[in-house]
């Protein structure tokens, strides 16, 4: 590729990445009166880990003491770095994720462009911003795009390394480098850098395995100790709560292959990805134009995806397997380019097959093209259902309760926007309820129990959470309903008291609120008179 197109289509892709955040940024403030906010209420909880760390000295959600709340402190330590600049202000979260968003597109241009042509390369750059998707993710704020630019670098820094048995020192300490960030970016990353020591181990390569091994294992060892000494356990209460860990039972182990098969059906993009990485490489290897970079590169990807699968999350607004959307695209792109190069096209042999081929190729990205249409249809819509929940949830007790101790299952926008002791009925938050929840006696009387002992005064939940343990003793006041829901966990929050004395403060203050909510929340309960 001459020199100009390359430029064109590093251009086309910054574009494309730059006009889509703008373009849904607009949507977003516009069906939100003007509002900046966020698409998920996690976000909120880096923010409010970073403005506590700022304003109080704490590692924690809250005013009032550590908590072991995040699964990514670099993130959370990054926020907290620009709160330390700037000020603490909405806006960081988004314009730290623009930033590695921006890289990756030069790092996957930069691996493409050797390969590909201008058209096949712009194509090529469309299908990892659209369908990542790279755009929403930004505006989300979260960490989910850093992880997925440093693992698209490990990873193709890894083969290089696999292929090279002189690997020279600086190569080395380049990988231990990048495998200390990536985990302590995303606990994620352990599947990616276990796939590698495990190759290096079967190249008998010991020492380089141990190293590598041992630089992703220290920062979440460091931060586990850390942890430790605070009190809280060694893995932070996100991880233990919504990872997948193997119980030593028949029934444990039928739970543990669940989630494989769970995750396949909720993520089916994933699924046809591995296989067509798979499919892709042996299509390329027929034609004689793979060499051990492709092997290495697509083992290691099935690899990290099947543990991904089994231990991981997909889903949740996007964002658990969207690394694995965007190194699966650029695999498919970056060994598929050479037998493109290479296909007869004007024998019809090939022509059927490669019409065939095309055909097929069809088929497997509809998942991605269906999940890309809904991400960022979603997203203005996303972000008027937290303002509408979330945000007015912590404004109500911003203004009522401030300096009070309450009790929610989404503890983000609560604890960036109020200074409040926040009982976390969910566990993030409450290291009590996670080792509850891990033991298996989160029921109704540890609930109340945990309610009365922290001195609650008022509680917002989702029902539907708690429809077999919620405390019979608790007092509706209220719900809010918002509408159009797509992100968030349940479209009502009811709220309670635990008990008849805090009864007229809640109803008042929910009466005098209600001015202040969004036109299209609806209002019911006890304090509205019906």
């Amino acid at each position: 590729m001459n020199k100009t197109n390359n430029v064109s289509s590093l251009w086309f892709g910054l574009l494309l990445y730059w006009g889509l955040v703008l373009f849904l940024l607009v949507i977003s403030l516009k069906i939100n009166n003007g509002f900046f906010g966020y698409p998920i209420d996690d976000t909120y909880i880096h923010m409010a880990m970073g403005k506590h760390l700022i304003m109080d000295g704490y590692w924690g959600v809250s005013q009032f003491g550590f908590s072991s709340s995040t699964s990514s402190p670099l993130w959370t330590f990054l926020i907290t770095v620009s709160y330390m600049v700037f000020g603490v202000n909405e806006y960081s979260p988004f314009l730290l994720a623009l930033i590695p968003g921006t890289l990756l597109i030069f790092y996957s241009h930069s691996i493409l462009s050797t390969k590909l042509d201008a058209f096949r390369l712009k194509i090529s750059l469309s299908a990892i911003i659209i369908f990542t998707p790279l755009a929403m993710l930004t505006l989300s704020g979260m960490e989910h795009i850093l992880h997925a630019y440093l693992t698209i670098i490990l990873l193709f820094t890894a083969i290089e390394y696999l292929d090279n048995f002189q690997a020279s020192q600086k190569s080395t300490l380049l990988m231990i480098l990048i495998s200390a960030v990536i985990t302590i970016t995303r606990y994620e990353g352990l599947f990616l850098i276990f796939s590698l020591c495990l190759i290096l181990l079967l190249q008998r390569r010991l020492n380089q395995s141990i190293l590598i091994g041992a630089a992703g294992l220290l920062p979440i060892i460091v931060y586990g100790l850390f942890s430790i000494s605070k009190g809280w356990m060694f893995l932070p209460n996100s991880v233990l709560l919504k990872g997948n860990s193997l119980q030593f039972s028949l029934e444990g182990f039928l739970l543990f292959f669940q989630r494989l098969l769970t995750n396949i059906l909720l993520a089916p993009h994933i699924f046809i990805l591995l296989l067509a990485s798979i499919g892709v490489f042996f299509w390329a290897k027929q034609r004689q134009i793979t060499s051990n970079k492709e092997k290495y590169l697509t083992t290691l990807y099935v690899m990290t995806g099947y543990l991904h699968m089994q231990f991981a999350s997909v889903g949740w607004f996007y964002r658990y397997d969207a690394y694995l959307v965007l190194t699966g695209i650029l695999l498919i792109a970056w060994i598929a380019a050479q037998g493109l190069k290479t296909a007869r096209s004007t024998e019809q042999g090939n022509l059927l097959k490669n019409s065939a081929f095309l055909l097929l190729g069809v088929l497997l990205i509809m998942p991605l093209t269906i999940r890309a249409a809904m991400s960022h249809s979603q997203y203005p819509t996303a972000t008027k259902n937290i303002h509408d929940q979330q945000s007015q949830m912590a404004l109500f007790i911003n203004k009522y309760y401030g300096g009070s101790v309450i009790a929610a299952n989404d503890i983000g926008a609560i604890n960036y926007i109020a200074d409040v002791k926040t009982l976390d009925l969910f566990g993030l938050a409450s290291l009590d309820v996670a080792q509850a929840k891990r033991n298996g006696n989160y029921d109704a009387d540890t609930i109340q129990e945990l309610v009365l002992d922290n001195g609650v005064e008022i509680i917002v939940i989702y029902d539907a959470w708690f429809k077999d343990n919620r405390p019979s003793e608790w007092i509706e006041v209220g719900k809010w309903k918002i509408a159009n829901n797509v992100v968030c966990a349940d479209d009502t929050v009811t709220f309670y008291v635990p008990n008849e004395s805090f009864k007229s403060k809640a109803v008042k203050s929910l009466q005098e609120f209600s001015i202040f909510l969004p036109n299209d929340v609806e209002q019911s309960g006890p304090y509205t008179g019906h």
